[in-house]
């Protein structure tokens, strides 16, 4: 069954300087149904500053200077480079084995659990060779949004980088409900 539209929504990908895709989502055009709006918006793109969006410490972590400047829903954000996420890194975790070499590793992202506002947090910790160690995955047990629930994934490398073994704790309220 297809939704009935009163105003065209179009698909946006947007980037960072260095062409990674920072942020997905569905853009609401304003224009109705069998109406091509798509030159207006070329117009607009091209009109643009600059075409990539920077990061900042408030509102979702990037600027909002790229076409288009707002946006109906934010469907995924990724963060690159290190942990300073805004509002913080809800899952902090400081290992002997984890590096502080994340330059160019996505090191946290956010996803939209759909037909909501809510947004399930990924963060990944890396060793010095760049491989995953550690990764906390935001769950959304009970249709409720709540930061004690995540998965806890653990990786463990012999000396050739492959993986020796794989733990996996589920969390529920931060306490282990299965491993």
């Amino acid at each position: 069954m297809l939704k009935a539209r009163n105003t065209q929504e179009w698909n946006i990908v947007k980037f960072d300087s260095q062409g990674r895709t920072i942020l997905t989502g569905i853009f609401n055009s304003g224009t109705a149904p069998g109406i091509n709006d798509r030159s207006a918006m070329q117009v607009n793109v091209n009109s643009q500053g600059k075409n990539w969006k920077t990061r900042i410490s408030v509102g979702n972590g990037y600027t909002a200077d790229t076409y288009p400047k707002t946006w109906l829903t934010t469907l995924a954000l990724t963060y690159f480079d290190d942990y300073n996420f805004p509002n913080g890194n809800p899952y902090p975790y400081a290992g002997i084995e984890v590096s502080n070499m994340t330059r160019g590793f996505a090191t946290g992202s956010k996803v939209n659990v759909l037909g909501t506002t809510n947004m399930l947090w990924t963060v990944n910790y890396y060793n010095e060779d760049g491989r995953v160690v550690k990764t906390f995955k935001q769950h959304y047990k009970g249709n409720t949004l709540v930061a004690g629930n995540y998965d806890e994934v653990t990786n463990t490398y012999d000396f050739t980088g492959a993986v020796l073994s794989t733990t996996r704790s589920h969390k529920v309220g931060g306490s282990e409900a299965l491993k």
